[in-house]
């Protein structure tokens, strides 16, 4: 049965993941920073909220949301609202932000090249920031937040010294930056056909570009909605952010401007591509025409000698000339010669 069928004609709030079916164990890894003291662990659900560091800054990381039960418990101890649960099972949830009196919510979708087939890999990312905590709910294991992770871990930078909204801008800052690695994937492959494509195009091509294109326009649906999020993070004032923190946030919005423009570029350059291979097959196809042409343009004399002497009439005088075979081949062989020189003489061959 269609998960999203399941869900129609349920009151809001109503509990029921709907996305890929999923079996992977989740897990719930557990980052704890403040100062020079840090933690770095995997813990169980009775563990949840209950940090090593109380005055810390705790970063849970829940690879899975396709556990009913899972979920419920962790909106349980944080005291999150239903309808921010039933957005964060939804993993076909549009991108946005939204604030309750003790959370902002923020979902988007974290983009990635798989090592294997070099597609596009989309995946949707929630945010439970609180006080002294973020949650981040991904759909299953494997992401791009490891450079923050290992800022996290050496101290690099101002990370450890910071809140949990400077925590939020990191992880949403290097989701964007990987937009922009999906965008020079996308470009460097788009080089590669049009390189491909002058040595004369090929059916692969064309299924290439196809391809790309379809890529692209998935980044781009994925990420449209997003400006509205960044915009109203660098704009709005919302309690759990600090004023400090929203040029970060500024700083992120132009990041994205950035890969929209990169992503309509290479669009642009898709639509190139394919009629520079629409071309490359057209100015083919003629030329296999034109020798067509020039053959059936030699052939059609020769065939309306060969015609007329093919007639079996027995008054013609030509037939019984001792040499008369031999002067018509000399005449069709002339006229065929004739015919090639006059084509070199105006390029046609």
């Amino acid at each position: 049965m269609n998960l999203k069928a399941k869900k129609t004609g349920l009151p809001p709030g109503s509990l029921i993941y709907v996305g890929e079916e999923r079996s992977h164990e989740i897990a719930i890894q557990e980052i704890t920073f403040k100062g020079s003291d840090f933690i770095e662990t995997t813990i169980t659900l009775d563990k949840l909220g209950k940090s090593s560091l109380p005055e810390g800054i705790t970063w849970y990381n829940i690879s899975g949301v396709h556990d009913l039960s899972i979920i419920e418990q962790v909106g349980s101890v944080f005291n999150i609202d239903k309808l921010i649960l039933e957005d964060i099972m939804n993993t076909g949830q549009r991108p946005k932000i939204d604030e309750t009196d003790q959370h902002l919510f923020v979902c988007m979708r974290m983009a990635m090249i798989t090592k294997r087939s070099h597609r596009l890999d989309l995946e949707q990312i929630s945010f439970i920031q609180g006080e002294n905590y973020l949650i981040t709910f991904q759909e299953k294991p494997g992401d791009v937040f490891e450079p923050v992770r290992e800022r996290l871990r050496v101290s690099k930078g101002k990370i450890r010294n910071r809140g949990t909204d400077y925590l939020l801008y990191a992880l949403m800052d290097i989701i964007i930056d990987h937009y922009i690695t999906c965008c020079d994937h996308f470009n460097t492959l788009i080089e590669t056909t049009d390189i491909a494509l002058q040595a004369g195009p090929k059916e692969i091509h064309n299924k290439k570009i196809r391809e790309i294109r379809s890529e692209l326009f998935n980044l781009r649906s994925s990420i449209v909605p997003l400006r509205e999020v960044v915009g109203r993070l660098q704009n709005k004032d919302y309690e759990l952010v600090d004023e400090k923190i929203l040029s970060y946030f500024r700083d992120i919005y132009d990041h994205y401007q950035q890969v929209m423009e990169t992503i309509e570029f290479a669009l642009v350059r898709t639509n190139e591509l394919k009629e520079q291979y629409f071309t490359h097959l057209s100015m083919k196809t003629n030329r296999v025409m034109q020798v067509l042409t020039i053959i059936s343009t030699i052939f059609i004399p020769l065939t309306f000698i060969a015609g007329i002497y093919g007639m079996n009439f027995d008054n013609m005088p030509e037939l019984r000339y001792e040499y008369g075979y031999f002067i018509l081949l000399g005449s069709m062989a002339s006229i065929g010669i004739g015919l090639l020189f006059l084509f070199k003489k105006y390029r046609w061959l």
